[in-house]
C-alpha cells in the first residue's frame, strides 16, 4: 500500500493517510458529472428551442436598446479608448491621409466591392450572407416583397467617393454618418413642412420646404459646430446623397443583405490648425433629441483638426 508522507499526532496516535481512492467513490464522481453535463446541455438546448435566428423575442419599448436609435460615424480612430473621436492629419502627409481613406475603405468595402462590379447581386459571400440576391435599387414609390431589401448605391457621392479619397487630400474631409438599428423601428417623418421643430437648423427647414411631397419620408440629418467658435471654424457642410436617410429602407426586420444607409458629411472649408467640435443630429418625430455631460440621444460627436 502506497502511503503519502502525511503524519498528525494526536494524543499520542499516528494518523496515516492512504492515496488510494476506492474505485466505488471515483465511479460515483464519474457519474454524477456525466450526468451534470447532461442536464446543462439538455437546459442550454431548450434555451435555443426557444430563440429565434431572426427576431428578438424584445424588441422596441420592452428591449434594452429601446425606441430612440443614435447615430455613428465612420472613419474611427484604431483606439478609441486612446484616440477618443477625433479625426486628426496633416492634408499633405501622404500616409497619415491614407490611414484614414483605408479605414473608410475597408468600411465601405462590401459597398466598394457592388459598385466596381456593377452587379447587385452577387456580393462576396463573406461579407453579405445571401449574396446580394435579396437586394434592389429603390426609391420613394418602391414596393419591397417579404425578405427584399433596399441596396445602398455608392456612384453619387461626389467628391466623397473612393475614388475622389473621400477628399480628405484637399483638407474637405468627408464623415459617414449612419443611424444605428433598431429592430421593427418606423420613423415618424415630418411631412407638414409648415410644422417643423422650432429648433431645427434654417438650411435644412429650407431643404424640407423644397423637397417633393413624395420624397418628406426621410429621416433627416443635420451637423454643425458645437460651440459659436466652431461654428465659425467649421464652416459649411455638404451631404451625399442627401441629406438624410430615406423611409424605404425602415423598418429593419434583420432581412439578408441589409445594408444601413449612409449619409456623406462634407466639410467644405474648415479653418486650418485648429480643434473643431461637431455634431450631427438626426430628425424624425420619434427620435428624441438630449444633450448631456453624460448622455447624448439622437445625435453623435467628433472632432476634426487638420494641420
Amino acid at each position: 500500500m502506497s502511503l503519502v508522507g502525511l503524519h498528525m499526532i494526536t494524543s499520542g496516535f499516528l494518523l496515516i493517510v492512504s492515496c488510494r481512492v476506492p474505485a466505488g467513490i471515483l465511479t460515483f464522481y464519474v457519474i454524477f458529472f456525466s450526468a451534470l453535463a447532461a442536464l446543462f446541455a439538455i437546459c442550454m438546448q431548450g434555451l435555443f428551442f426557444t430563440l429565434d435566428e431572426k427576431n428578438p423575442k424584445w424588441t422596441l419599448g420592452n428591449s434594452l436598446i429601446g425606441t430612440n436609435p443614435g447615430l455613428g460615424f465612420r472613419p474611427l480612430t484604431e483606439n478609441v479608448e486612446t484616440g477618443g473621436s477625433l479625426i486628426w492629419y496633416r492634408a499633405d502627409n501622404e500616409s497619415q491621409v491614407k490611414g484614414w481613406t483605408s479605414k473608410l475603405d475597408s468600411f465601405l468595402e462590401h459597398l466598394l466591392t457592388l459598385f466596381r462590379s456593377r452587379c447587385p447581386v452577387y456580393l462576396n459571400s463573406s461579407k453579405l450572407p445571401g449574396r446580394g440576391r435579396n437586394q434592389k435599387y429603390c426609391d420613394y414609390n418602391t414596393t419591397l416583397q417579404a425578405g427584399q431589401t433596399c441596396a445602398v448605391p455608392v456612384n453619387n457621392w461626389g467628391p466623397c467617393s473612393n475614388k475622389a479619397g473621400y477628399s480628405y487630400n484637399r483638407s474637405s474631409p468627408c464623415i459617414f454618418i449612419k443611424l444605428n438599428r433598431i429592430f421593427d423601428w418606423v420613423p415618424e417623418y415630418y411631412t407638414d413642412v409648415d410644422d417643423l421643430p422650432k429648433d431645427m437648423p434654417d438650411d435644412l427647414v429650407d431643404v424640407i420646404k423644397n423637397t417633393s411631397r413624395s420624397e418628406l419620408n426621410t429621416v433627416w440629418v443635420s451637423c454643425s459646430g458645437e460651440s459659436p467658435a466652431d461654428r465659425e471654424n467649421v464652416g459649411n457642410f455638404s451631404y451625399y446623397p442627401r441629406q438624410g436617410f430615406p423611409g424605404y429602407y425602415y423598418p429593419y426586420t434583420n432581412a439578408e443583405d441589409y445594408l444601413s444607409p449612409l449619409v456623406a458629411v462634407r466639410l467644405q472649408r474648415p479653418s486650418m490648425n485648429v480643434l473643431i467640435n461637431i455634431e450631427c443630429r438626426a430628425w424624425a418625430k420619434n427620435i428624441h433629441y438630449v444633450r448631456a455631460n453624460n448622455e447624448r440621444k439622437g445625435s453623435v460627436h467628433f472632432e476634426v483638426m487638420i494641420d
